[in-house]
């Protein structure tokens, strides 16, 4: 029952992130972006048939490529931070599907994960959206301490949730 719910939620999201993107290069008439969205969907439907890690990864890579060229082309922002935040939980999904099936007894576990995913989706974009609003000049070097910082933490909290398994 988790598997379904994990790849409904999965093929929704991905649906998303490339639709997202398409709609915000489409909005903006930049027709090579639209394409090359497109083409990322290709790499979805090749790990639909042949699920392998790598293929998540470098669609993961290709969405962020594709969200930084439309910034850099005045694509509207809170577009591209929809679409990479929907891309990210894709590939965090990627990594629960094949072994979903094996998953019953951890539904709960499953479950808490799946909440945490939205959440953790919900304020990263809403940071996102906020940032866009707010304008702040902060110096460089609080910048790259508040990346470290932010890096720190998640790697912390991977090592963590891998000892939980």
């Amino acid at each position: 029952m988790m598997k379904n719910h994990i790849g409904l939620i999965y093929h929704l999201c991905q649906l998303l992130a490339i639709s997202i993107l398409v709609l915000a290069f489409c909005l903006e008439k930049l027709w090579m972006g639209v394409i090359f969205s497109l083409l990322f969907a290709l790499f979805w439907i090749i790990s639909c048939r042949y699920p392998q890690k790598w293929l998540s990864s470098i669609r993961l890579v290709g969405y962020l490529a594709i969200s930084v060229i439309g910034l850099m082309n005045d694509v509207l922002p809170s577009l591209m931070i929809a679409g990479i935040t929907a891309s990210l939980a894709c590939w965090e999904l990627e990594d629960r599907l094949p072994e979903s099936s094996k998953m019953h007894a951890k539904g709960l576990f499953e479950k808490n994960q799946l909440i945490w995913l939205g959440l953790t989706c919900l304020v990263g974009f809403l940071l996102g959206e906020t940032c866009l609003v707010i304008k702040l000049t902060i110096p460089f070097g609080l910048v790259v301490f508040i990346s470290l910082l932010v890096l720190f933490g998640i790697f912390q909290l991977s090592v963590v949730i891998k000892n939980i398994h």
